[in-house]
């Protein structure tokens, strides 16, 4: 219940930010969630979308700042989107000169400092997280993070899968990871390491919680 706590938490602070990256990251978790649950989570979960929903549609603070946020132009030279398609290119420069180890831990910035050309550009973070570990660890050491990333889920995954009756709370856990995952390629965890000890936490206690259940089988030792 502490878990479920934290993350109702979590996921109604980042609504709060109204990143739209967000809202889909959260929709695309929930709707995976809901293909695993059981029939009483699912209505319970369904029951607490439709109250939510309602309470947007009803409360014309909550539905106009939604409204207006979904849309908003994306047009200019340096809005969110066009800084993320721009970044592209200049990631992939300094990729080339750093590739198997980068430039080390939260130097992403940094690089992009040196490396755009473009002054305003310059000054922006690169607004996708996978992006910047790519900068800062190079191919091997984001190769190891990514593995690290499917373990958790596929370990949580698996232990849904053996008991899919026994533990609720494992199914938030695996909203929130893959709410986690798809947000920050949409987000700055490369910048902000408040963010990066939220997302290990969230690892860690999705692995402590599936501990009931190993992907693996545990010989005992032979007398």
């Amino acid at each position: 219940m502490k878990f479920i706590g934290c993350t109702v938490a979590l996921i109604t602070a980042i609504i709060l930010t109204q990143a739209r990256g967000t809202w889909v990251a959260l929709a695309i978790g929930l709707a995976f969630v809901l293909l695993l649950a059981p029939i009483k989570l699912k209505f319970r979960l369904i029951i607490i979308i439709l109250t939510i929903s309602t309470t947007i549609i009803v409360v014309p603070l909550f539905r106009n700042a939604i409204t207006s946020r979904i849309h908003e132009y994306e047009g200019q030279d340096y809005s969110s989107w066009n800084i993320r398609l721009k970044s592209i290119p200049v990631a992939l420069d300094i990729i080339k000169d750093k590739p198997f180890f980068g430039g080390g831990p939260f130097n992403a910035i940094r690089y992009k400092d040196k490396y755009a050309s473009d002054m305003p550009l310059r000054k922006t973070s690169f607004e996708n997280s996978y992006l910047g570990w790519l900068i800062d660890l190079g191919l091997v050491g984001c190769s190891l993070l990514y593995c690290i990333f499917f373990i958790v889920l596929y370990r949580v995954l698996y232990s849904i899968m053996q008991k899919p009756n026994t533990n609720h709370t494992l199914y938030f856990v695996t909203w929130s990871l893959i709410t986690m995952f798809l947000n920050i390629a949409t987000f700055n965890f490369d910048s902000y390491r408040i963010s990066s000890f939220v997302l290990w936490f969230f690892m860690g206690t999705a692995v402590s919680l599936s501990h009931f259940t190993t992907p693996y089988p545990i010989q005992k030792d032979r007398k």
